[in-house]
């Protein structure tokens, strides 16, 4: 029987979720969580680094299920669903977010293999990659985010307030930040 709920949760749209979890259908949320915790975590991942996304990622789901009172039954869920996603990474911010990266520590020089290497270049890549992204103005870096989880400017528009011309300009402005940090980066 819960693979029938499964398969058919996939046709139902966010907002019908949103109202069969309110009524008690469990599944309604588990399909909400499944559709949505990639895109949070790399939401959060970009905006606090690696270090704290998956802890993020779980406050703010716990947070979805203590505010899905809030939700407007003639709401849309993105703009809803994205500002809770955003208030929370903000108040993470605020409350634990002590260290940006950890800055990678070699004990010894030892021989390594081609692959140990090729791991070791990737991640000096990403961490490049991460303090480029966290050198951002945190309003470029809150555009980005989102603009990066393929919401609308419309959505964002909607969840920062800002207009649409706004909106645009601080995503030019954050691609030209982060051409300028990861020219000579890479």
């Amino acid at each position: 029987m819960s693979w029938i709920k499964e398969l058919g949760s996939r046709f139902y749209k966010d907002e019908e979720l949103v109202g069969l979890w309110g009524q008690g259908q469990e599944w309604a949320f588990d399909e909400i969580y499944r559709r949505y915790v990639e895109r949070v975590y790399h939401f959060c991942f970009a905006r606090l680094g690696s270090l704290d996304a998956t802890e993020a990622t779980q406050e703010i789901f716990f947070k979805l299920v203590r505010s899905r009172e809030s939700f407007k039954a003639d709401g849309v869920f993105s703009v809803w669903f994205w500002t809770v996603v955003r208030n929370q990474v903000n108040d993470y911010l605020r409350t634990r977010y002590q260290a940006k990266f950890e800055e990678y520590k070699e004990d010894s020089v030892k021989e390594v293999s081609e692959s140990e290497v090729e791991k070791i270049l990737l991640k000096e890549k990403s961490i490049i990659v991460q303090k480029a992204f966290a050198s951002l103005p945190d309003s470029e870096k809150e555009v980005m985010g989102l603009w990066l989880q393929d919401l609308s400017h419309d959505e964002i528009k909607d969840i920062l307030g800002l207009s649409i011309d706004a909106i645009k300009g601080r995503i030019k402005r954050a691609k030209a930040h982060l051409y300028e940090s990861l020219e000579g980066g890479l």
